[in-house]
């Protein structure tokens, strides 16, 4: 029987992570930083195009998940997210 390879979760983050960057760098965006940290957070993304600044939370899901990825977010990771952007 022959054996499926299994991506660490911390892969799969990075991946999407760098997947979504291309998508946003195809369409105009100029990135400026993957995984910027803080003490107790850390932003996914972070693009600007023109005045337009995002931060983007990557969130990876299978593809046959019911859940949303906006659902995803927890009351803490949403609190951690806040102090991050305050932060940067």
């Amino acid at each position: 029987m022959a054996s499926r390879t299994e991506l660490s979760p911390r892969l799969k983050g990075l991946i999407s992570e760098r997947l979504v960057g291309c998508l946003y760098w195809i369409c105009g965006y100029e990135l400026i930083a993957f995984n910027w940290r803080i003490l107790g957070g850390e932003l996914d993304l972070i693009a600007r195009q023109g005045h337009r600044m995002v931060i983007v939370e990557v969130r990876a899901r299978k593809w046959f998940s019911m859940l949303a990825p906006r659902d995803s977010l927890t009351p803490r990771k949403l609190r951690i997210l806040k102090s991050a952007i305050r932060h940067y």
